[in-house]
């Protein structure tokens, strides 16, 4: 089991979130040293073997992820970033990843999963 000093804090960062952004490329070569963007997500408040908190940390999680990707959408435009979705759903990864609970683990692949088809056998 994990410590509470463990559970108490997530930092949730973007290296590759980033990655999926031109935005990315221009600022790694122009400065190798800036800080990439992140958001701390505390869930110490919360207990992972309850279905209602792994619901909580994860709107938390996205919640970040939307506050550190920036603007949905790009001057001018109505629709949504095509980057900007590609950005959240990177940084939800990857704070899913880091908190490393099956609750949690499996409650996003449950909502991230592609629709499956289905095929119906015919006699011909």
């Amino acid at each position: 089991m994990k410590t509470s000093a463990h559970r108490a804090v997530l930092a949730t960062s973007l290296a590759l979130a980033l990655l999926t952004s031109g935005a990315w490329s221009l600022a790694s070569t122009a400065n190798a040293a800036v800080p990439l963007p992140s958001k701390t997500v505390r869930y110490d408040d919360l207990n992972l073997d309850q279905a209602r908190d792994v619901v909580i940390l994860y709107g938390r999680l996205q919640a970040a992820a939307r506050e550190v990707c920036g603007a949905d959408t790009q001057p001018g435009r109505k629709f949504v970033s095509a980057d900007w979705k590609a950005c959240v759903a990177t940084a939800v990864d990857q704070g899913v990843r880091k908190v490393d609970r099956p609750a949690l683990t499996a409650y996003h692949a449950a909502k991230t999963a592609a629709p499956t088809l289905i095929r119906v056998a015919s006699r011909d």
